[in-house]
């Protein structure tokens, strides 16, 4: 006789709950069980025996009937702290074989249940008759209060006479922003990893998503595009919504369309604040919150504008008191969030100005700069987090560009889960925004494929990754050891020895790129892609290229670059910390060990696995 599983709908009806319950349910059909449902007022579910089979309900405390009855009774109690926020707890009731997923949020409630689908999906996997985790008693939260991917409106080229960052959002520019399908699978995919937020970056929204009546002519899209992207952008925010992912637009700062320039008589590239650009940027804010009241904003206050004090005078005294008209005009009871990004710019000062004027403030600052260097950041670099954090608001780190380690992929766990500690103890970060590995071609990977790669598919490992240790950044080694193992044998069917040589082979190529670039590098931006190489010039006469000191200094283990390596050698003075022959000794060693173990798993795998030989080639390179 097959097992049966009853659901209960809790009386609200809330969307993410019901999200949840939907993946549980499709997790049990993996294991032919189908589930019948029932409301939450429909019984006494604190007294109901009469049920031959388990009991599922998902409910928020605080607001669930049925969890407040059965902690009055005494039959729900907590071993770990009681859910809030984010968090959630299961467990299984035995005398009622009631399954109750507590969630300190709906958001909460909705992981909560993913735990529990997993959970199934494992038993499954193992072959256990009973595929519902009967012993089930766990409570977890995130440690980050926000964790999402950034995705770029953006293109490799300029499009004359528009300027940079400046792309009017229209189908032909970018196909894949209409793909609901796409959108609903990287959706999935990043709620799966328990993101929050989702950051979709663009030099200048409003003028393709918003009219502002006293600037008609700056809409620089036809009347079917304009309908079609704001009906696009209520779709991804109900669609981010429904997962209890936050969608955030970033913009810079000055930034005016081309229409408006053209017919106003002034330059597209606004470097100081005009009653013109103010006037309008202010009106375009008001209607775009009027318009869509749920989407964060987050200002980027360069690059076209200069000067630190207009900067701090544009967050100020247009960004905000447009922000609070909005809400004015949109009725809202709540402050949207608003990000800073510290970028070109003074964001202390700035915080310090905006603080007591807006309540939902969060900070951004680049992890190390363009690049990813080192889980050891350090001197100016580091002491700009740490002022930021300070100010008592959510902060967060932006992992930018990553220049140094394109082309290629990156899965380095071991890596990145020291970059997030870093991030957490030694900057004072509660948040995590991260660039896909190849940015500026988004959805596309670099890789030379026909048909081109996804990247959602080809850098799963790098999602997954980042923001599984920005939920938890202490995760026992000995344990992830394990998880990966399991992870990598179920993605390239292969079992748990072949899957440890994938993992160590990531893990040690994950040493090489960051290495290289923080002892032989001449800055942290990205116009340093270590996969074109250096010229000898640039390893003798570093100075002659106008180097990046940071990148030494912040983002680089204590060491020597190659000028100071000659001189104490041609000296004989005694050398410091890690230096370049160091540095060209461990990567040497990390790439050969990376070599043996990635040619031992190919050798294990089955020759029809696709996979392999890609990573193999990159191994090589």
């Amino acid at each position: 006789m097959k097992q049966q599983i009853r659901m209960i709908r809790e009386t609200e009806n809330n969307k993410r709950i019901a999200l949840g319950l939907f993946h549980v349910e499709a997790s049990l059909k993996q294991a032919e069980i189908s589930c019948t449902y029932a409301a939450e007022g429909g019984s006494d579910w604190t007294t109901d025996r009469s049920f031959d089979g388990y009991t599922i309900y998902a409910g928020v405390r605080g607001k669930s009937g049925l969890i407040r009855a059965l902690e009055e009774k005494g039959l729900l109690l907590y071993h770990t702290k009681a859910p809030e926020g984010e968090g959630f707890y299961v467990t299984l009731i035995s005398g009622l074989r009631l399954f109750v997923i507590v969630g300190g949020s709906d958001t909460g409630a909705l992981y909560g249940c993913l735990e529990l689908k997993e959970r199934i999906e494992k038993n499954i996997r193992a072959g256990k008759k009973q595929v519902l985790p009967v012993e089930i008693a766990f409570g977890d939260a995130p440690q980050f209060r926000l964790r999402g991917p950034a995705i770029g409106l953006q293109l490799t080229k300029i499009e004359p006479p528009r300027l940079t960052y400046e792309y009017p959002i229209t189908p032909q520019r970018f196909p894949w922003f209409y793909d609901r399908a796409m959108w609903e699978k990287f959706l999935d995919q990043i709620l799966m990893e328990r993101c929050n937020v989702l950051y979709l970056w663009t030099g200048l929204p409003f003028s393709s998503l918003v009219k502002v009546p006293d600037y008609p002519e700056a809409l620089e899209v036809s009347e079917e595009v304009y309908q079609l992207n704001r009906e696009m952008f209520n779709w991804l925010t109900d669609a981010c919504d429904r997962r209890g992912i936050w969608l955030v637009l970033k913009f810079y700062s000055i930034h005016i369309p081309l229409p408006l320039a053209e017919a106003r008589g002034v330059e597209l590239l606004q470097s100081s604040i005009t009653p013109l650009n103010a006037d309008y940027t202010y009106k375009s804010i008001v209607e775009f919150i009027r318009s869509f009241p749920h989407i964060g904003l987050m200002v980027c206050l360069g690059e076209a504008l200069r000067g630190t004090q207009n900067k701090t005078d544009w967050f100020i005294k247009t960004i905000i008191p447009a922000v609070k008209e909005g809400i004015e005009k949109a009725g809202l009871t709540e402050e949207p969030p608003l990000i800073l990004r510290g970028h070109d710019c003074d964001p202390n000062a700035v915080m310090e100005q905006a603080i007591p004027l807006y309540g939902n403030l969060y900070t951004m600052w680049k992890y190390n700069g363009e690049g990813l260097t080192t889980y050891l950041p350090a001197g100016k670099w580091q002491d700009t987090h740490l002022r930021l954090s300070s100010h008592g608001q959510t902060h967060i780190m932006n992992v930018h560009v990553v220049a140094n380690l394109e082309p290629f992929r990156y899965g380095s766990a071991s890596f990145i889960q020291k970059c997030v500690q870093a991030g957490r103890d030694r900057m004072g970060v509660n948040g995590l925004h991260l660039y896909p590995l190849f940015f500026w071609d988004w959805p596309y990977s670099a890789d030379k494929a026909s048909p081109r790669l996804l990247q959602m598919d080809r850098d799963w490992m790098w999602y997954k990754a980042w923001f599984r240790y920005a939920w938890n950044p202490d995760r026992d080694p000995g344990a992830e050891e394990l998880y990966w193992k399991e992870v990598l044998g179920s993605h390239f069917h292969c079992d748990p020895e072949t899957a440890g040589h994938i993992l160590q082979a990531f893990n040690d190529m994950g040493e090489c790129a960051p290495r290289i670039l923080r002892h032989v590098g001449i800055t942290e931006g990205n116009r340093q892609t270590m996969s074109l190489g250096m010229s000898m010039s640039q390893f003798t006469n570093v100075k002659r290229y106008r180097p990046n000191y940071e990148l030494w200094r912040s983002a680089s283990t204590p060491g020597e670059q190659p000028d100071d390596y000659v001189k104490r050698e041609i000296s004989k003075e005694p050398h410091y910390g890690e230096t370049p022959v160091d540095m060209a000794r461990e990567t040497i060693y990390f790439a050969q060990s990376a070599l043996e173990h990635i040619t031992t798993a190919v050798d294990r795998l089955n020759a029809a696995q696709e996979q392999a030989p890609w990573t193999k080639a990159e191994t090589e390179e």
